[in-house]
């Protein structure tokens, strides 16, 4: 279970109807409910309140005890993992990463396909000048004058 548990007991000789959360828990003349513990807290104060209201004499601690059971621990402790479902999360999380780097891939070779075919059917031809020559320009090497030409031939 998600949360701890504590029984509720209507007390009042009329029916209870408590919210929480925008929801209706209605309880019948002496009828115990088990709710979560926080669910069971704020009820409980919407019906000493009730309770109160018809009779503000009433013994608020002794009616509160009357009310209200002993948490029950039920909320499922986080465990650790055994080592065989760390590998078996291991593997099918390493699945859908496997999964995601094929559909990469192959996003890219598409893409590459569609590139080649555009260059193929002349509508993104490069120039020769777009091309060059796969040397820097002087002007990229810094190299514009005749300074260094003789390093550069050692």
């Amino acid at each position: 279970m998600k949360y701890n548990t504590t029984p509720i007991k209507n007390v009042d000789a009329n029916i209870f109807v408590g919210k929480f959360n925008g929801v209706d828990f209605s309880f019948e003349p002496g009828e115990t409910r088990y709710l979560p513990t926080h669910v069971t807290n704020h009820l409980a104060k919407q019906l000493k309140i009730q309770i109160q209201d018809k009779n503000p004499e009433i013994d608020i601690i002794k009616m509160l005890s009357e009310m209200l059971g002993a948490e029950i621990m039920t909320k499922d402790p986080e465990r650790p993992l055994t080592f065989k479902e760390e590998m078996d999360n291991h593997e099918l999380e390493f699945k859908t990463w496997q999964e995601g780097q094929k559909k990469e891939n192959l996003l890219k070779k598409e893409e590459a396909k569609e590139i080649g075919k555009e260059i193929s059917d002349g509508s993104e031809n490069p120039s020769p000048a777009e091309i060059g020559t796969g040397d820097p320009s002087p002007e990229e090497t810094g190299n514009t004058g005749g300074e260094g030409k003789e390093e550069q031939y050692v």
